[in-house]
Parts: structure tokens; sequence; C-alpha cells
């Protein structure tokens, strides 16, 4: 299968590699012999009535290769004809066989040539190229394999050497350079609140260990945020294995929501770029709101019934920042009493009330209710009695007992003064 990417060739050197195949299926039509056959011919005639064909499996590269050039090499073995004669290769979509092709049964090609070369058709014991890069950039990835036709049109026949002759056979040559990827793009963490730094990485890696002119950009929510990555080790100066690119981003309170980022990079002196991910964006970060903490405290926790109580304490973030000009609301054993506080510039606030006319006992809380930026808390339970003062039946045994003795004494005087 193809794995040479569609792009266009660098505008500037980089690096090359080389692949060199030899046609799979190769043979020469003739009008004249319209139903003849030269599959296993070890020389293939073209001319204006003889047709060379080729086909070739393309060589497995790396997917992200660039292609700089492609050749189709024929060795000249012999001709006849004088003055110079103008060959053209067309692309054929069709596939064929070399042991089945006719002159009366081959295949559709492209009317218009991919290129074409002039020389003399008894010029002959040398190499002939043709360009034929166009037609490798232009191939579908899906493609396995490629093929041309060769013929003339104007001038003598020429012949070449088929992959049949061991001695200079046919051959395709394609020069190309391997992109750099970017993979592994992360963002840490995944979800926190606003204010908090996420950090996001990406890894560049380049088989041919070229480095990027620009650092990989940053895009979050499909947008250039105009942020450019930073390395995230300078003196790792090796990209075939991979090399770590970072960028710091502090979430403002206006980021509050789900988003997703991606990196792109683009170089284009060498005619490249690249993305994580290839399509669309990876999820990440969640910005949410911010905690906050609550506190309250209370300056009489036994009170009389109906006395003046106070409750006050502070509201601020989970950063330690106090929240100012923030309403809470004071409640009695879970029920809204309807009282309110604005928070000062120190986040304090005060509530005064009236501890309950009945006695016994009550909790207190005080709340703060979720706004865009803040989610919602309350404090910590205060309690508070208005219980009347321990009836004897509790006083402590020792009390009681004094008690009795006392009335015992008192008893006998009296009965002395009456026996009198």
């Amino acid at each position: 299968m193809i794995l040479l990417a569609l792009t266009s060739p660098p505008t500037a050197a980089r690096p090359d590699s080389t692949a060199q195949v030899n046609p799979s299926d190769d043979a020469f039509v003739a009008e004249d012999m319209p139903d003849t056959n030269t599959g296993v011919s070890i020389n293939a005639w073209v001319g204006s009535t003889e047709y060379g064909y080729l086909k070739f499996n393309l060589p497995a590269v790396a997917e992200n290769a660039l292609v700089t050039s492609a050749t189709l090499n024929l060795y000249h073995e012999g001709g006849y004809g004088s003055g110079l004669g103008t060959y053209d290769v067309h692309r054929v979509n069709e596939s064929w066989s070399e042991d089945t092709i006719t002159w009366n049964n081959q295949p559709e090609y492209e009317t218009t040539e991919t290129s074409s070369l002039s020389f003399d058709p008894t010029d002959n014991g040398k190499w002939r190229s043709w360009d034929v890069t166009s037609d490798i950039a232009s191939a579908a990835l899906s493609d396995e394999w490629v093929s041309w036709l060769i013929k003339g049109r104007k001038g003598g026949s020429w012949e070449f050497f088929t992959k049949e002759n061991p001695t200079n056979p046919p051959y395709l040559e394609i020069t190309y350079n391997v992109a750099p990827t970017l993979s592994s793009g992360k963002v840490t963490p995944t979800t926190d609140e606003w204010g908090t730094s996420f950090a996001f990485e990406v890894t560049y890696t380049d088989a041919d260990n070229d480095l990027p002119i620009t650092y990989p950009r940053l895009f979050i929510d499909g947008e250039n945020t105009g942020r450019t990555t930073t390395e995230k080790d300078p003196a790792d100066q090796d990209v075939t294995d991979g090399k770590v690119y970072k960028h710091t981003v502090e979430a403002l309170s206006e980021d509050v929501g789900i988003h997703n980022f991606y990196f792109y990079v683009e170089d284009p002196t060498h005619g490249f770029s690249a993305r994580y991910p290839l399509t669309g964006g990876q999820d990440g970060p969640t910005v949410i709101k911010r905690s906050v903490t609550l506190t309250c405290s209370v300056d009489n926790d036994a009170p009389d019934p109906g006395q003046a109580i106070t409750f006050s304490g502070h509201l601020k973030d989970s950063k330690g920042v106090a929240l100012t000009q923030k309403t809470v609301r004071l409640f009695i054993n879970g029920s809204d009493t309807g009282l309110t506080a604005i928070t000062d510039n120190d986040g304090f606030y005060s509530i005064s009330t009236k501890a309950p006319e009945n006695r016994g006992s009550f909790t207190y809380d005080v709340r703060f209710t979720e706004e865009d930026l803040y989610s919602s808390t309350q404090s910590s339970a205060v309690s508070i009695s208005t219980e009347a003062p321990e009836a004897i039946s509790e006083l402590p045994l020792v009390w009681v007992a004094a008690v009795v003795i006392v009335v015992a004494a008192i008893g006998a005087l009296l009965f002395v003064k009456k026996g009198r």
C-alpha cells in the first residue's frame, strides 16, 4: 500500500531519502500486432504505433513523507529513424496485466501527458528519465500501484530493456523527506478552577533530526491563542525520538466551561506542516467555578430568650482571596431567617438578630449561594442554647443531700420548741 503523503515538494532542500522499485509488469503493444502479447519480452518498443506499458508497486515509505521528486527511468537499448523524436508519458489508472495486455485490450490512459522527452531514437546506450513527480505526489494513499504508458508523437521508434532483462531493467526512483509529526498532546490538570495554570504539552518528532524553525503553536477552542510553545528541555537537541514542547496558560474567570485544544506547526521554508490531533481538537481542560470557604461564630452561645446575638465570619475563595460585596444568608435549624449581610473589603460579614423567645437548643449556619464564578457553600453549624438554669432535681447528689440535712435539722429544732 502506498504510504506517500500528498504534499507539495519543499521549497528548500532537506536531507532526502531515496526509494527505487522495479516494475511488477511491463510490456509493449503494437498496432500491427493487435492481438499479440509481449509480456515476456526482454525489450519493449516505443513509437507512434507502439506503446510501452509499465506498472510499479509503490514502496511503503512513511505516511508523512514529503515527495521531492520522482523519475521513471528506462535504458535506451536501440532504435531507428532520423532526427529528434518526442516521447510522452501518460498516467494509466486502469489495472492491467503483462500476461494479457494487447493493442486491442489496452487500458484507458490520461489524455494529457505527465511529461515529455525529446531525443534521437538512434542515440542509444544510455538512460532516459521522465519526471513523474506530479503523478506520485497526487497518488491516493489507498493506491498500491502506479502505471504509465509511453508513446511517440513523431520520429522513429526505440526500444528499452524490460524487467525480464537482468541488465539495466526499468526502475522508478522516488526521493522524499519524512516530515515531522506531533503526538502525545496533553493538558494537566484536565479539570480545575479558574485561576489555575494549565500546562499544555506536545511531542515533536522528526526522523531526519530537523528542529522546527518555529515552535508548535497552541490553539484553544479552534482559535489561535497567539501562544507559542517553549522547549521543555532546551538541552535536548535530538528530535528523532521526540522532543517535548510546552506552554502554560492561566485560566481566567471568563474561561469557566469545557474546552478543547490542538497544536500546529509549519515550516514554510521546508514545505511541511503537522497537527495534533490530525483533525478536530482534544478534550480539555474543563475550567470550573472557584470553591469558597465560609466561617461563622457567635458572640454568645448561651443567651437568654430574646437576647441580642451576633453571627460573624469571613468569605474567601480557595486561593485565600477575600470575596467582597457578596451576600450571605443566616439559617436556623435549616430554615432561612431572611437575614442577610454584604461582605466588606476583607470578606467580613456580621449579622445581628435575637435569640428565640422559647427555650431550647438551636443550630445556625451561614450560606453563600452559587454565582457564575463561585460555587455554593455553607459554614459549619453554630449552636446556641436558651435553656433555663438547672432544676434541683438535676443538681449534683451532694447538693441534694445537703439540702435534706438542713431541712431535717430545721424540723428537729421546731419539734424541740414545740415540746417545751
